[in-house]
């Protein structure tokens, strides 16, 4: 299986996700092992990952729970990197399967929940997407702990939204300090253009608080202008 990665985040410190589109089908998968994916395998400390990268993922197999249809088990032992998409062809593509509106990406049942979208657990339509999105504001805010976070103002068919940035290109080497400069640079770059394309995802199944719900929470991946 082939596939360009177009989303890689951060997670807890020394781990990541990784999902790419698939290029026979134009589907997105996220190959997952048996425990979180180590940042060993960035292609900055020699592994096989990295935005644009081409990559064959060798044997995989379905593994995936409802809306995280992406899920596909492999073997990191067998991933072979074939090059890199050029940036053109790379974003015609991420256009090509992108959408305008939230809800055709993760089906009706997404609701407006605080300052972003959540949807029920084991509910949904997919896990991934790409948003094409026309009026986005990157910037810093002060998260409960009183260090800086990613956030992404985004409008769209739900209304205003506030959005956590996971991007590991948005953060410096230990992927927990946010980059201010890249923040500030990729701002520049979005009040630009006409459009960005988001990486969207949403979240593993968690509770906003202990007396609600387990809920998968919406957040941007990545950022391309």
């Amino acid at each position: 299986m082939r596939i360009v990665i177009n989303h890689l985040t951060r997670m807890q410190k020394g781990f990541i996700c990784v999902a790419g589109i698939d290029l026979q089908t134009q589907r997105h998968v996220r190959p997952v092992l048996g425990s979180q994916l180590r940042t060993e395998l960035l292609a900055e400390h020699g592994g096989p990952f990295a935005l644009r990268r081409i990559v064959d993922l060798g044997k995989t197999h379905f593994v995936g729970i409802v809306p995280e249809i992406e899920d596909r088990q492999f073997n990191s032992e067998q991933v072979r990197v074939l090059g890199e998409m050029p940036d053109t062809e790379f974003l015609q593509l991420l256009d090509a399967i992108a959408e305008d509106e939230l809800s055709k990406l993760f089906g009706p049942e997404l609701e407006n929940t605080r300052t972003t979208c959540s949807i029920p657990a084991k509910r949904g339509l997919r896990s991934l997407g790409v948003l094409r999105a026309a009026k986005v504001d990157l910037h810093l805010e002060p998260g409960h702990d009183g260090l800086p976070r990613v956030r992404i103002v985004v409008e769209t068919e739900r209304g205003t939204l506030r959005l956590p940035v996971t991007g590991i290109e948005l953060y410096a080497a230990d992927h927990v300090t946010p980059d201010e400069v890249q923040v500030a640079a990729v701002n520049a770059r979005l009040a630009a253009a006409p459009t960005a394309l988001l990486a969207v995802g949403l979240s593993r199944p968690y509770r906003g608080s202990s007396n609600e719900p387990a809920r998968h929470w919406l957040q941007v991946n990545n950022i391309f202008v």
